[in-house]
């Protein structure tokens, strides 16, 4: 089972927000099994639109909209994903009455146009919105599979957990195995080089399967596998997690998605180890850093941010030549 991701929006072709909604939404739908080969943005324009949603359905199965549910002329997907499917739209009585009463309940006028929010495709399944205005919809057509999800994650993300993800478990999911992952995380080596430690368990991966990814200061390998149960898939993870850290013992640090300074105050904490930080070009970075780890006040003591050399003279006794004699070091 295939999907694809429709964001629509023009504020996010002109970078004015992040599209944190495909993210959720490609780790969401892994869970449940479904693979995402595309991700697809296209601006508020009902030509562009229309290309769009004919494109994803020429290859995937399931098709994911985010945004242009809301009560402007430009909030579109509703009206574009009705024509595609040659259906109508309707006022679902439920959402009106929803809308209406928000803005009862808040003594404020409502506007004709906010009616908008209420409009159903005609045969689909209306998704109640939870924290908004504007309801989702859900609809089969044509062994395809279209669900419309408004865009502020704080509304998207509660549909898709309460209203999407049941309407998908009872409707397109039959036979299909969840997804199950693994994040292993490593520091101290680059990806080209971790690469080769591990090029021929990645040219012959079958199930469980690699991938690499590159991040600031850190190198990340997702090993994922695909199991009827939750046991069965841990066996395969663990077995293939064994092989990979056996390799790069001096690098690995996590098997899970956590930031390398987590894994180093829980460290310091198991062993009894306490540590202070003095810093000068950083500006306290690395305090931030441990500090906005729960727990850590019981492995950090304190420390000083120290620019000036004089300041670094006076407060830490750092030698003068060291500083700015001939062992100076160069920045």
């Amino acid at each position: 089972m295939k999907a694809e991701i429709v964001a629509v929006g023009t504020e996010l072709l002109l970078g004015q927000i992040v599209n944190s909604n495909a993210q959720y939404l490609s780790q969401e739908l892994a869970s449940l099994g479904i693979d995402v080969y595309f991700q697809t943005v296209v601006g508020d324009n009902t030509s562009r639109l229309k290309q769009a949603i004919e494109l994803a359905a020429g290859r995937a199965d399931i098709l994911i909209f985010t945004g242009g549910l809301g009560p402007t002329q430009d909030d579109l997907t509703k009206d574009v994903v009705a024509e595609v499917l040659g259906r109508s739209l309707h006022i679902d009585q439920m959402a009106m009455d929803h809308v209406e009463r928000f803005f009862k309940d808040r003594n404020v006028p409502m506007t004709e146009n906010n009616r908008r929010q209420a409009l159903s495709i005609d045969g689909a399944t209306p998704l109640a919105n939870e924290t908004g205005l504007a309801v989702g919809n859900a609809i089969a057509e044509g062994g395809k599979f279209y669900i419309l999800l408004p865009g502020p994650p704080n509304e998207m993300k509660p549909m898709f957990e309460q209203q999407a993800k049941p309407w998908i478990m009872q409707h397109v999911l039959t036979n299909e195995s969840p997804i199950f992952s693994r994040m292993l995380k490593f520091a101290g080596i680059g990806e080209s080089a971790l690469e080769t430690k591990l090029l021929d368990l990645i040219e012959s991966q079958t199930d469980p399967t690699i991938a690499p990814y590159a991040k600031e200061s850190e190198v990340t390998i997702r090993i994922s596998t695909k199991a009827d149960s939750e046991s069965a898939a841990m066996s395969k993870l663990n077995v293939m997690e064994e092989q990979i850290a056996s390799r790069l013992p001096d690098h690995f640090y996590a098997n899970e998605d956590v930031p390398i300074e987590k894994t180093i105050v829980d460290m310091m904490t198991e062993q009894g180890l306490t540590v202070s930080c003095a810093e000068s070009c950083t500006g306290g970075m690395l305090m931030q850093m441990l500090t906005a780890i729960p727990g850590s006040s019981t492995v950090f003591l304190g420390g000083i941010v120290c620019y000036s050399n004089a300041m670094k003279e006076q407060l830490l006794n750092v030698p003068h030549d060291l500083l700015e004699g001939e062992n100076a070091p160069e920045l």
